[in-house]
């Protein structure tokens, strides 16, 4: 009789504690590194810690890829003071292409280095006074001029923000075309289409570009890719126009 009281304990125990959510994997076994966000995690974990996609908060909040516990990668960032910032991370701190909301209404978008604006950017502040041009180790260091007649972005769709520059190491009369997702060259877009006024058009698993063309040039861009969180496909789109004879490279982030 004993024994059978003690089976029946044991079985129960058992039970009681598969069935309580503080024995889950996914919250007692994985962790968050970043000081602010220590706290619940909820999402994918790789060798105890964050990483892949997940949410995570402590003091501040975050959605977006982490790895090794860090946010790493794209995601939304939301500090306790009320400020937000969406863009990419490197290793818990904003660096790349971002867009920062100051609580106060004051906006950047633009590039990030290692937590401070630096590079091209945009500053709408809540008065209304716009900044455009470059930053340096978070400071506005004026205006860049450039020749805005070489090239022009006529259309986009689904697409964060598209680079346009000179290749020099490129052969010439040749336009590359470069695929960025989370501050890493993607080549996994469904439905790539490329169409152009001239030339010929290369598409393959390592290599895009429109080549032997001659300006002014028009061209067009389409891919099916997913949403910041694979939740969802979006058809992506690109309409440009070249009108200086060179080698260009066209980055599109997204």
């Amino acid at each position: 009789m004993r024994k059978e009281i003690k089976r029946t304990v044991l079985i129960a125990c058992i039970v009681v504690g598969l069935s309580n959510p503080g024995f889950s994997q996914e919250e007692s076994d994985c962790s968050v590194l970043k000081i602010e966000l220590i706290g619940e995690y909820k999402g994918e974990c790789k060798k105890s810690k964050a990483h892949g996609k997940g949410f995570a908060k402590g003091i501040d909040e975050y959605e977006g890829y982490f790895k090794k516990g860090m946010p790493h990668g794209y995601g939304e960032y939301k500090s306790s003071n009320g400020d937000i910032y969406k863009g990419e991370f490197k290793n818990g701190l904003f660096h790349g292409n971002g867009l920062y909301i100051w609580a106060n209404g004051n906006i950047f978008e633009g590039k990030f280095l290692f937590n401070v604006k630096n590079g091209i950017g945009k500053l709408t502040q809540a008065n209304g006074k716009i900044l455009t041009g470059k930053w340096y180790k978070d400071k506005y260091v004026g205006e860049v001029i450039e020749n805005v007649n070489a090239y022009k972005i006529l259309t986009k769709s689904n697409i964060k923000d598209v680079r346009i520059s000179k290749s020099p190491s490129a052969s010439p009369d040749k336009i590359e075309v470069v695929f960025k997702r989370t501050g890493r060259i993607y080549k996994e877009m469904d439905g790539l289409r490329l169409a152009g006024s001239s030339g010929s058009i290369v598409t393959s698993l390592t290599y895009t570009a429109f080549e032997n063309i001659m300006v002014p040039f028009e061209g067009k861009i389409e891919f099916i890719a997913p949403n910041e969180f694979y939740t969802a496909n979006h058809n992506c789109y690109l309409t440009f126009k070249i009108n200086e004879k060179s080698s260009w490279l066209i980055e599109i982030i997204f």
